[in-house]
């Protein structure tokens, strides 16, 4: 054991109020940074405290891992304190965190089989041993990490404490990326006006629909966010949103785009919710900006197809801007164009930048290279601003037969080229430049830092274009070009392959950290990726094309970003289509498996024949010998057979050979997980005694691996298999047992805790304890909303209906709750809880004596594709439920 300060009782009493300390200033940091990890950690260090004392075996290592336990926390804030800057730690860092929380879980379940009153948890002799050595060598690395040389002192904790309160203070504004801020400023027009008050007139009409098109950079968006700040537009309208769909590829994603401004939560496809939403919602403007983005990916007729579905909300008026003269091609639509400014708007502009201290004349010479282009105007301003007229002058004059060769070459290029060519435009300024117009929604101070991207003084190159113009910084604290410098950028001096490849290294390890450790505290993961999503679309789509040199990473990546889009709900990326063939031509077959797992993971067009991609995935298991693979292909293939096949022939012959691979090397994580999955089978076959058999045997495995989510999870399947044998305190038992745990899963607590809540309603609802259930289910929904949570609230809405039934609710009411709920099944495409809340009903008319609608009813049921799998359980319990 690593030398420890805690030797007996009284010095672990002693101890005890440090580690306390800590785990306070720790808490105070998550709630300002939502550090991954961190509130899990400190969940279980908080429980381990009274643990040891109860241990009446093996107490002098209880002791000493608490003690260990308190320096490595304690060497964490330390590192986290004295780091350069507040924010996201990086990827290095919060990886070994989650290396630390499984250890922090490993020493849990070793202090608790210490406790010989809890006979259930115990664990051999050899798993005890084994768990030991596993404790110990995670704190020792961990030690090592956060460079802890001794035991902490009372001097030390009071200067953290300080740091700690001082970072807190400066914070505002450095947290992680957050996926929206509406940014409503008044921007400042010029020579706009007349078009402003257009813009206001056509938007105090009823349901208005306005496109505003232009050329590029003639100041579409300026005029949109400036309506969105009007005093009339304020007084109409009491919600205002603006959406950038500059980076959005697909109607799919501009309508996720939408409904992160709105606060819905990310689940599929949005474009039904975001309508619904905006119905059930106050009178709002919503603008998109870009929207000729989208329009040119997928063309105009499902664009204009989900435009239609907007402009059928009475109260929600619309403006979109696009480039160039094409335009909504629906009845209705206002048109207002933008064209460059007047000479006198342009001058006006100019002065106001650079002030009316210069030589007229010169300023009149200079502003002829615009032509009146609005950011031409403003980029060339700010070069006198810096250089002064007359310099810019002669350099124009200099420069003039390489700026603007011929006529081919716009008025807006060449104010664009020469602004670049500034002698205060560093090589590395330029690289900066050339690296921010690849990513469309641009990218934060903290991506930047901490993807080692090869250019010097980064925030140097940061102010010196800030200064040209160049850049600006969004409401996001993300820096960004214009479209149209981004556009120029990518012709004429586009970033090298380099430069790209690591952000894309680095957006690669946190797509695998939050693959590693899905559902674990990855808030401040997700929205770190979110933010970047487009840009991670534009960038990879282009390198699959002309990176053949990185091909490998383009794919790994493209893989890892699938993968995130689906656990988080956001759908599927495009790019996931053209992989298979590509690497059916590489010769990777490990790379190949990665990509064959997760098109398993999907539901399949027509087109792709799942057989081919499991025959595949056989051969390549067969030549690599990895039984860890060939494991995890064999659960998806089972997953995939099971969601989308109803065939459970081959989902019971592939999870057995999953975990008959996973047995064979000794993995206990790969053993739970396809234990796992073979119990929720049983049990969904009705196999109880099945299910409770496999339940009585992942614990071990689960506690091996640190996975208290994994045994949340059992227990849970534990809990419905007593429940539905009838042996409601031994369900009870595995809920309060699931409840503990998951109050240690840290931001998934809540979640978590919310559905063993479910679970406990829906066996107080056999139990016949109809009050209690209905309590239970009205608890989560104090704890829950329809636009936090909307299949778990509408859940439980339906779930308090079928109980309202049993209690004596007034059928309107028990009504009410049910339209409620199918109303958000609808949107959300559940067809099974559309079916359970048909039941709900048909349980109504059964106690009114009518047995017509009730056999009609059932009828329809039976009927459904849906009834296959689940029919027994439905049949069984009138409570929808799903694990």
């Amino acid at each position: 054991m690593l030398p420890s300060t805690v030797g007996s009782t009284a010095e672990f009493k002693r101890n005890e109020i440090p580690l306390l300390r800590v785990l306070v200033v720790l808490d105070y940091l998550d709630d300002t940074f939502e550090t991954p990890f961190v509130a899990s950690m400190c969940a279980v260090a908080r429980a381990l405290i009274p643990m040891v004392e109860n241990a009446t075996k093996n107490q002098g290592d209880c002791f000493a891992f608490i003690a260990d336990v308190h320096r490595v926390l304690y060497g964490f804030l330390e590192c986290l304190t004295n780091s350069d800057t507040a924010g996201p730690l990086p990827v290095t860092m919060l990886s070994e965190l989650g290396v630390l929380n499984e250890t922090l879980r490993k020493i849990y379940t070793f202090v608790e089989v210490q406790d010989e009153n809890q006979t259930n948890y115990a664990l051999t002799p050899e798993e005890a041993e084994t768990l030991f050595k596993e404790c110990r060598s995670g704190l020792v690395r961990a030690l090592e990490v956060f460079k802890i040389d001794g035991p902490p002192t009372d001097e030390g904790m009071n200067s953290l404490q300080k740091r700690v309160l001082q970072i807190i203070r400066s914070s505002s504004g450095t947290g992680s990326d957050k996926p929206v801020v509406n940014d409503l400023s008044p921007p400042t027009l010029y020579g706009r006006g007349s078009k402003l008050e257009q813009l206001v007139t056509a938007l105090a009409q009823d349901s208005p629909k306005v496109v505003i098109l232009g050329g590029p950079a003639m100041g579409k968006t300026t005029l949109a966010k400036a309506a969105l700040t009007h005093p009339d537009i304020c007084a109409k309208f009491e919600r205002r949103i603006f959406v950038d769909a500059q980076s959005a590829a697909s109607g799919v994603e501009l309508a996720v785009l939408i409904g992160l401004h709105v606060g819905l939560q990310a689940g599929g496809d949005l474009s039904n919710a975001v309508v619904d939403h905006f119905s059930r919602g106050p009178p709002t403007l919503l603008v998109v900006d870009g929207l000729d983005s989208v329009w040119e990916q997928v063309g105009s007729g499902k664009l204009e197809e989900y435009l239609s579905l907007l402009t059928g909300v009475d109260h929600l008026a619309l403006v979109v801007t696009m480039s160039g003269l094409r335009k909504p091609i629906m009845l209705g639509w206002s048109e207002l164009s933008l064209g460059v400014l007047s000479d006198d708007a342009s001058r006006q502009f100019f002065v106001a930048i650079v002030g009316d201290s210069h030589n007229a004349e010169e300023v009149q010479q200079i502003l002829e290279l615009t032509g009146n282009n609005p950011l031409a105007v403003d980029l060339l301003a700010h070069s006198v601003h810096s250089e002064d007229s007359s310099d810019v002058l002669t350099r124009l004059n200099a420069e003039r037969p390489s700026i603007l060769p011929d006529d081919q070459v716009s008025n807006l290029d060449a104010c664009i080229t020469f602004a670049v060519s500034s002698p205060r435009i560093t090589r590395s300024a330029k690289d900066l430049l050339s690296l921010l117009s690849a990513f469309p929604d641009g990218l934060s101070q903290v991506e930047l830092m901490q993807s080692n991207v090869p250019i010097d003084d980064i925030l140097g190159c940061r102010d010196i274009l800030q200064a040209a113009s160049l850049i600006h910084e969004t409401g996001n604290k993300r820096l960004r070009c214009s479209g149209a410098i981004r556009n120029h950028i990518q012709k004429f001096n586009p970033p090298s392959q380099s430069l790209v490849r690591s952000l894309c290294n680095y957006f690669l390890a946190l797509l695998d950290l939050h693959q590693l450790y899905d559902g674990e505290d990855m808030v401040a993961v997700v929205s770190q990726i979110t933010p970047n999503l487009g840009n991670l679309h534009h960038v990879l789509g282009r390198a699959l094309d002309t990176d053949p040199e990185d091909l490998l990473t383009t794919i790994r990546v493209i893989v890892a970003l699938n993968s995130f889009m689906r656990v988080t709900q956001r759908g599927n990326s495009s790019l996931m289509e053209r992989v298979p063939a590509i690497l059916s031509q590489l010769g990777e077959p490990r790379l190949e498996m990665d990509s064959i797992v997760e098109v398993l993971e999907l539901e399949l067009p027509p087109s792709m024949d799942v057989e081919v991609f499991v025959n595949r995935g056989k051969s390549i298991v067969q030549d690599l010998s990895d039984p860890l693979l060939e494991a995890r292909f064999y659960r998806t293939a089972a997953r995939h057979y099971f969601r989308y096949k109803r065939d459970i022939r081959n989902t019971l012959t592939f999870t057995e050979m999953a975990l008959a691979a996973a047995r064979s090397c000794g993995d206990a994580a790969e053993q739970a997980v396809a234990l796992i999955d073979l119990a929720h089978i049983k049990l969904v076959m009705g196999d109880f005694a099945g299910t409770l058999s496999l339940t009585a045997e992942i614990p071990r495995f689960t506690r091996l691996s640190g996975n208290f989510g994994d045994e949340v999870m059992t227990l849970r399947l534990a809990a419905i298999a007593w429940s539905q044998s009838g042996n409601y305190p031994r369900a009870l038992s595995r809920v309060e047992r699931a409840k503990t745990l998951a109050g240690m899963c840290g931001a998934a607590s809540k979640r978590l805790t919310l559905k063993i809540m479910g679970d406990e309603g829906e066996i107080r609802f056999l139990k016949s304890e109809y009050a209690d259930s209905h309590r239970i289910r009205t608890q989560i929904i104090q704890r829950t909303s329809a636009e936090d949570d909307p299949e778990m609230y509408a859940r439980t809405v339906a779930n308090i209906a079928a109980v309202g039934v049993r209690i004596g609710m007034l059928e309107e009411e028990i009504r009410r709750n049910l339209d409620e709920a199918k109303l958000i099944f609808k949107t959300l495409q559940i067809p099974p809880a559309l079916v359970y809340c048909e039941m709900v009903s048909a349980d109504v008319e059964l106690r009114k004596g009518n047995a017509a609608i009730v056999k009609k009813i059932f009828r329809e049921h039976l009927k459904s594709p849906e009834s296959e799998l689940n029919g027994r359980q439905l049949r069984r319990s009138f409570t929808w439920h799903t694990p």
